[in-house]
């Protein structure tokens, strides 16, 4: 996903997946210094919304 569509998946509140296991919602996008550069990620809450997920923007697909 890009930024555009993570701040899409927060106020939609669609269901994603990531790595093969789906999540409830998206609950934020962060970018942060990771070696020589920036990358992107999404908050991902889980299904129970116990816990949540830290995972690559690229990486992170809705649920269709």
């Amino acid at each position: 996903m890009t930024a555009n569509e993570l701040i899409e998946a927060i106020y939609e509140e669609y269901q994603v997946i990531y790595n093969g296991i789906e999540y409830k919602k998206v609950t934020g996008l962060t970018y942060k210094k990771i070696g020589g550069g920036i990358r992107l990620l999404g908050e991902l809450l889980d299904k129970c919304g116990h816990s949540v997920t830290i995972a690559p923007a690229e990486k992170i697909e809705r649920k269709t």
